[in-house]
């Protein structure tokens, strides 16, 4: 999933759309330059969070 720094949801991507082999590639392209909360659920459904700056 893919918040913006207020919390609103932008976007959400399916594991396919993103997995290269065993790396999450998230395209940035089309999103403004900011700071943006990146969550990944895993299989124990225990979230990790981790910020990304676009500029």
């Amino acid at each position: 999933m893919l918040h913006d720094m207020s919390g609103r949801l932008i976007r959400q991507f399916m594991l396919d759309e993103v997995l290269e082999g065993t790396v999450l590639r998230l395209p940035t392209n089309t999103y403004r330059n900011e700071v943006y909360v990146v969550t990944v659920m895993f299989a124990n459904n225990e979230p990790v969070s981790k910020r990304l700056v676009i500029n």
